[in-house]
């Protein structure tokens, strides 16, 4: 599936001769993906269990969705997904039964949720 991904990714999003022009930092899981391309646009793409892919659903999907604008950094955990924007706020979405979305629920979000204000970002560390 990963193949059949960033294939999809290259022919519907991308320049395919310049791609490493357009992307600014990629990342993924086990089963899903995630690009910044450098208009800072967060793409994702594979498997959405517990809405990982922002897209507001739970379906698995091999075409990139742009799920946050404005994105500086991104992790993907095994079920959720951080992002911090360049205005230094902190987004979080997916799945949240052990509290990783740390928004003091245990409640899951299919979409990104803007839970933290200002934060800066320090070699790669988001610091309050």
């Amino acid at each position: 599936m990963s193949c059949l991904c960033v294939e999809n990714f290259l022919r519907n999003y991308l320049d395919k001769t310049s791609l490493m022009d357009n992307v600014s930092h990629i990342t993924s899981n086990r089963h899903t993906s995630a690009t910044i391309t450098n208009d800072n646009t967060l793409w994702l793409w594979g498997q959405n269990f517990g809405g990982l892919l922002g897209n507001g659903t739970r379906i698995n999907s091999d075409i990139p969705f742009a799920a946050l604008n404005n994105v500086a950094t991104v992790a993907i955990g095994g079920s959720h997904v951080l992002a911090v924007t360049h205005d230094g706020a902190l987004w979080a979405w997916g799945a949240n039964g052990n509290g990783q979305l740390g928004n003091v629920t245990s409640n899951w979000g299919e979409t990104p949720n803007r839970f933290l204000e200002p934060v800066r970002i320090m070699g790669g560390i988001a610091l309050p």
